[in-house]
């Protein structure tokens, strides 16, 4: 969990992953950048003001981590200048929607930050593991307590400021669904459940010939009754599903690799099939259930594509009380 980074900001709202591009876009009111700074020592302690409110150095540096650990890199020296922009931008864009919301006197009460808080912790084993990740992210509970504050009061600004102007009528979904047809047509597909033991494709013959009779060995036991979501979570080397008992949902043609797509389409719905080698290793497949080729009707699919359609008009209309914030705003940058 990474939460050193305003949450508007790290949710992609108004742009992209800070590390998935290079476009930036300085926008109104901003004065030009000078070339990025070689490495963070050369920052300056001011990286920008937004309307007199000063944006700092160590500010900066926690963003650009941020950023960092979220693409699972470190900036490489040849995008610096790009990502230092792109990170800046939305620092800039966090403290113009966060004056906005002070402005409007809107408050983010004591109670609504410790259900918040509350809701980080549970995803931790223990209160001792929570506090070792505020060791780590190099804060205390009372700069988390405030950093999420900031972080609630600009989205109170964005649902009082949005939400009464989104209007997506019943036309508008009839429309979207018309005028798409090819976004709901659905192949056929295949409901599965896999275990995995994994066995490199270039390992030694013992080695896979161990691995492909554990395989056969929790076949026989999922074939004679046991349960085979408990078999997936206890066995299954494959991470992703191993915990949701081995359960991949709907599989269309295609997806998968061909050996494992060829033994799952040839069972039926319930039936186990004989353990298949793939180059990931050996697999004791299930099929769960069969979904004939088809289009989905409007009456299934109007509720998705509602959300979709509220979802892209939140988007623009944020953008447009940013481009409003900005257009008002005294921004200057030192970068």
């Amino acid at each position: 969990m990474q939460l050193r980074f305003p949450v508007v900001l790290a949710a992609g709202l108004l742009a992209g992953p800070a590390l998935a591009g290079c476009d930036t876009a300085s926008g109104g009111g901003a004065t030009p950048t000078a070339e990025a700074p070689e490495s963070q020592a050369d920052l300056p302690e001011v990286v920008a003001r937004v309307n007199g409110t000063s944006i700092l150095r160590n500010e900066f540096e926690r963003a650009v981590r941020s950023a960092e650990v979220r693409a699972g890199q470190v900036v490489p020296a040849s995008l610096r200048a790009a990502i230092h922009d792109r990170v800046l931008d939305r620092l800039i864009v966090f403290h113009l929607l966060l004056q906005e919301a002070q402005a409007r006197q809107l408050v983010v009460d004591d109670g609504e930050i410790d259900a918040e808080i509350d809701r980080i912790r549970e995803d931790f084993p223990s209160q001792e593991d929570f506090e070792a990740q505020l060791s780590e992210w190099g804060t205390s509970l009372d700069e988390l307590r405030t950093e999420r504050r900031r972080d609630m009061l600009i989205a109170k600004l964005i649902e009082a400021d949005v939400a009464p102007r989104i209007a997506v009528g019943d036309e508008a979904v009839r429309a979207f669904y018309d005028q798409h047809p090819d976004q709901f047509a659905e192949t056929e597909a295949v409901r599965a459940s896999h275990i995995l033991i994994e066995a490199a494709s270039d390992g030694a013959p013992a080695e896979r010939d161990a691995a492909r009779a554990r395989a056969e060995a929790i076949r026989s036991e999922a074939l004679a009754g046991a349960d085979f979501g408990a078999l997936a979570r206890e066995h299954s080397d494959d991470r992703a599903t191993a915990a949701a008992g081995g359960e991949l949902g709907f599989v269309v043609r295609g997806q998968t690799v061909p050996p494992f797509e060829e033994a799952l389409f040839a069972l039926q719905p319930g039936e186990i099939g004989p353990v298949t080698e793939s180059r990931f290793g050996f697999h004791v497949i299930r099929a769960d259930s069969r979904r004939a080729a088809r289009v989905v009707p409007f009456e299934e699919a109007g509720d998705g594509i509602r959300r979709m359609l509220v979802a892209q008009a939140r988007q623009a209309l944020a953008a447009e009380l940013v481009a409003r914030l900005r257009a008002a705003g005294e921004i200057e940058t030192y970068l």
